[in-house]
């Protein structure tokens, strides 16, 4: 995804069309296993900004995502903490 900032100005500092040409490019130029580009398209894909020392918990992330998606995103975090939790036990990393 050729991601841009708030702006809409892509992180990458290339338009769409530029970006989509290196990842050919590059698909190209990897020689270790054959890779091709099947196809491309259109995204809107931006990061959410959230202000961390005004928001220390993500409450600019649940603003923007709205109380469904944040509900859904909080029990995936603790699922997620729950299983790093379970593999540090077991593992032993502190």
């Amino acid at each position: 995804l050729n991601v841009t900032d708030g702006d809409g100005k892509p992180y990458s500092g290339i338009d769409d069309a530029q970006f989509i040409a290196s990842l050919q490019k590059a698909a190209e130029s990897y020689t270790a296993t054959p890779v091709t580009m099947s196809s491309s398209g259109r995204v809107d894909a931006r990061f959410v900004e959230n202000d961390w020392e005004g928001s220390p918990e993500g409450q600019d992330y649940a603003a923007t995502l709205g109380p469904d998606l944040t509900e859904k995103l909080t029990a995936l975090r603790e699922a997620h903490e729950t299983a790093l939790k379970a593999a540090a036990d077991q593992y032993g990393w502190k």
